[in-house]
């Protein structure tokens, strides 16, 4: 098998990776909630992509009328954003005592996201501001496949400006876009 082979399926391994559990720790103090279980889906998260945090509890204190979710989103362990939600529109309401129950919250990754180690932090409050839960969950977020370049040519005899990716072959990060005309050169 030629380097170049063997370094294209390794690429295409990078980028699909592969089925595993999500990654979740709980955080803060025990609250009136008992997570069971956090996912992730999908496991493999790209720019522009969105995922859904789901997380299952049995509430085990009281019944919860109302209350509101904050998230906060780190990259390589700093905070680059943070959202707060109402409680009842991630779950049902009222949140029972001895009811299992999913905590649902959907994000969309911008195609700007940047790839690298993610966590999320989603804690619950009541309304009268009771700590409900808090789980940290861990995840990537993969760099975009990179998608054949489109010639723009009709006939073959038009000046239009092309795109030509430069992908770095060990890391399969996007080096640099060129912009050139008529012609198309392929990196090797």
């Amino acid at each position: 098998m030629s380097v170049s082979k063997l370094l294209s399926l390794l690429y295409i391994l990078y980028i699909t990776g592969s089925a595993h559990a999500t990654k979740w720790t709980q955080c803060g103090i025990a609250g009136a909630f008992q997570i069971t279980n956090a996912s992730l889906t999908p496991t493999n998260i790209y720019p522009g992509n969105s995922a859904r945090f789901t997380i299952e509890a049995v509430g085990t204190d009281h019944d919860i009328e109302d209350g509101k979710i904050t998230m906060l989103v780190r990259l390589a362990g700093l905070p680059i954003y943070t959202q707060a939600d109402d409680f009842c529109k991630k779950t049902a309401c009222p949140f029972s005592k001895g009811a299992a129950q999913k905590i649902v919250y959907e994000q969309n990754f911008p195609e700007i996201t940047p790839p690298g180690s993610y966590s999320v932090t989603l804690s619950g409050k009541s309304g009268s501001g009771e700590q409900l839960f808090c789980v940290i969950i861990s995840f990537e977020v993969k760099a975009a496949p990179v998608q054949n370049v489109e010639q723009g040519r009709a006939g073959g005899s038009s000046s239009v400006d092309e795109k030509i990716l430069l992908i770095d072959r060990v890391t399969g990060e996007l080096v640099r876009v060129l912009k050139c005309r008529k012609a198309l050169y392929s990196y090797q």
